[in-house]
């Protein structure tokens, strides 16, 4: 959501992009706020975020046995519906100033019905969605209440 609601954030006034990468590739706030930051520049910094989103992707899944069944299916649909916005976003060159990057009724349709497909499937193989979970996505949370990083 970060990365396909840049333009439509950047006009209310809002930046969630994280600073420090936009600083990597010369981008500031204002040139964001303005909607006028360099077009490759931005781009890349869409380009990584959608990169790290997917392996959080991956490692949501590994972990989805741990949520209780009757919330588990909205949290990977929601996933899926996010996920398939940042593809598309990724077919539109990275380029969140294109204009709004939105998934057709259909689209939605066929995602969704993805998910609770995934979800079954999983559930009566008795394994989880993906690969084993990467615990290095999670190691900021390592020592909050009830998290383990590990």
């Amino acid at each position: 959501n970060i990365a396909v609601d840049v333009q439509k954030d950047a006009v209310a006034g809002r930046i969630y992009l994280p600073i420090e990468r936009l600083a990597e590739y010369g981008v500031t706030p204002e040139d964001v706020l303005s909607g006028a930051p360099s077009a490759r520049a931005i781009q890349r910094v869409t380009y990584d975020i959608l990169k790290i989103a997917e392996r959080y992707y991956r490692s949501a899944d590994q972990g989805m046995r741990f949520v209780p069944p009757r919330n588990r299916r909205a949290i990977v649909t929601g996933a899926r519906l996010y996920r398939a916005l940042g593809r598309k976003l990724a077919r539109y060159g990275y380029n969140p100033f294109h204009g709004p990057t939105r998934l057709s009724v259909w689209g939605r349709a066929y995602w969704i019905v993805r998910s609770i497909l995934a979800l079954g499937s999983a559930s009566l193989r008795g394994k989880s969605l993906y690969a084993p979970h990467n615990q290095w996505l999670h190691r900021r949370l390592d020592g909050f209440p009830g998290a383990n990083a590990r």
